[in-house]
């Protein structure tokens, strides 16, 4: 039999040779090695083009098209037009990652002041303005991974009453006063950048002063809440506590600060200067430390 063209066509159970129109079946093992037919004086050429059918048509020479034909003239007829490429279907981590962070933002980040009051005076909405989506974490490792550093580092946490950065809780400033499970694990909590810490003046406290240097400095955002049980009842003795505390980048006191306001914000200050930087001790020369007394903090 003279054999004018040789190709092999690779199906998903055998090869076939094509060799002068006709179909001879060489090799019913598709992981087999292909060898010239028996009766065939013609060794297959080193750039021989090869042609593997798919389920969506036909690749030859690194080509993907849609119809192939083989006639029996030994000749082999290719659709001029390629088959359209089927793209997976858009997805969250298809998306661009800084895409993904500002959706991420959306969902994980609540927000940092009171909501504005309804027309009705002295009422607040119960529900968060901005919910938090905390579930998305639980999509897959590479969302866990791109959302837990939003979640833990763009919200603002409750520090332990004595343990301070150690199992702060979630703090929400749409509703202050609600309590949330503590961060227990370590890893997560030294993400978190952002605390308020409620400081109570009429008793003593349940940690250090090196302590708090130690845990605060160099965070974010520190806000301290003072409080009292009595009005005017306590001096801000609990807060000199937090005089060490340096490189906060947001510092701020409130509550309770009625008689040493000056001196409240003479620590906001103090907090926010740079380490290693000297800063004059508060004077209480002015009456009840609200006067000029804080003068001039830096050398």
């Amino acid at each position: 039999m003279s054999t004018t063209q040789l190709c092999e066509i690779n199906t998903s159970s055998y090869w076939i040779g094509i060799t002068g129109g006709k179909a001879q079946d060489l090799d019913h093992d598709a992981g087999a090695a292909v060898s010239t037919p028996p009766d065939s004086d013609l060794a297959e050429p080193a750039s021989q083009s090869r042609l593997a059918i798919s389920m969506t048509g036909v690749t030859m020479d690194g080509k993907h098209h849609t119809d192939v034909y083989l006639c029996d003239n030994d000749e082999v007829l290719v659709s001029p037009t390629s088959a359209p490429q089927h793209k997976a279907p858009p997805s969250l981590l298809s998306l661009p990652v800084e895409i993904r962070l500002e959706i991420y933002a959306h969902l994980l980040t609540a927000p940092s002041g009171f909501p504005p009051p309804s027309s009705a005076p002295y009422f607040y909405p119960l529900t968060d303005l901005n919910p938090l989506y905390p579930c998305i974490l639980r999509t897959c490792r590479q969302v866990y991974a791109e959302c837990a550093p939003i979640l833990y580092r763009s919200n603002t946490f409750l520090a332990h009453t004595s343990l301070l950065t150690v199992f702060p809780s979630f703090f929400s400033a749409a509703s202050p006063r609600k309590k949330y499970a503590p961060v227990r694990s370590a890893a997560l909590a030294g993400l978190v950048t952002r605390y308020r810490v409620r400081v109570r003046l009429d008793a003593a406290p349940q940690y250090a002063r090196h302590e708090v240097t130690a845990q605060f400095s160099g965070k974010a955002e520190v806000v301290l809440e003072a409080w009292q049980a009595e009005w005017r009842g306590a001096g801000p003795d609990a807060l000199r506590l937090f005089e060490g505390v340096r490189d906060v980048r947001f510092a701020r006191v409130t509550g309770s600060t009625s008689g040493f306001a000056a001196y409240a914000r003479w620590l906001e200050r103090a907090m926010m200067a740079a380490g290693g930087e000297f800063v004059r001790p508060f004077s209480w020369d002015g009456e009840d430390g609200d006067g000029s007394g804080g003068g001039d903090m830096y050398a």
